[in-house]
């Protein structure tokens, strides 16, 4: 009797046994898609982008010309290599020389350096608002204006002290540099505060950080 009550125990735990194996066998692995996998890491991090400042710098090479006056930026070496940049009619377009560019005039394969908004939609490439787009770029690097976003103006009498809104730059105008404006108004040193857009043009930076730069010539573009 005793071995006929194991023999059965023994039974009973293998059918259990081989029921359950069964059940998970029917249940499907559902494994997310590689491309899911890689859309996702590749979507940039609103509190990263806003961290990083107020607008971000990409040199590159347009790769498409889209509908809505959107220009594909692609680059290389830089926090974001790929860039659908949203213009508008009032988008500042310049050329090194700090001439305008009409819109029209963007071509496929044109090399550009664009400074766009930190705020990116989440879609790959990401979009975002084109701030200034410098265009004509030399093949040596010379010459290229540098956007600047002013986060503290101080003024003297004689000149005025530009810290960008990122902090890492400082730039010196001085009184009789002269102020261009891209709307073709005139200006001067008392039309910089906090918050101006601006082109700067200088010869050299000191390798400290902030960058120290005496300019040369100066645009605002608001």
């Amino acid at each position: 009797m005793k071995k006929i009550s194991i023999i059965f125990v023994c039974g009973l735990c293998a059918m259990l046994l081989l029921s359950a194996c069964k059940q998970t066998a029917q249940e499907p692995v559902v494994e997310e898609p590689a491309a899911t996998q890689s859309a996702q890491s590749e979507v940039p991090d609103q509190e990263e982008i806003a961290a990083a400042g107020d607008y971000v710098t990409l040199c590159g090479e347009i790769r498409e010309i889209l509908e809505d006056q959107v220009v594909r930026v692609v680059g290389e070496g830089y926090e974001y290599n790929d860039i659908a940049c949203k213009t508008d009619a009032n988008t500042p377009i310049v050329n090194c020389k700090g001439e305008k560019t009409p819109w029209s005039d963007l071509k496929v394969g044109d090399n550009v350096c664009v400074y766009v908004s930190a705020q990116m939609t989440r879609s790959i490439p990401p979009q975002a608002t084109a701030l200034c787009i410098i265009t004509d770029l030399p093949e040596d690097g010379m010459g290229i204006p540098t956007y600047l976003e002013a986060g503290e103006v101080k003024t003297t009498d004689d000149a005025a002290e530009i810290t960008s809104s990122k902090g890492d730059m400082i730039v010196t105008l001085t009184k009789d540099l002269g102020i261009e404006s891209f709307s073709g108004d005139t200006a001067s040193l008392e039309d910089l505060r906090v918050g101006s857009k601006m082109l700067a043009w200088y010869d050299t930076v000191m390798l400290s950080y902030p960058g120290q730069a005496a300019a040369t010539r100066v645009m605002l573009l608001d």
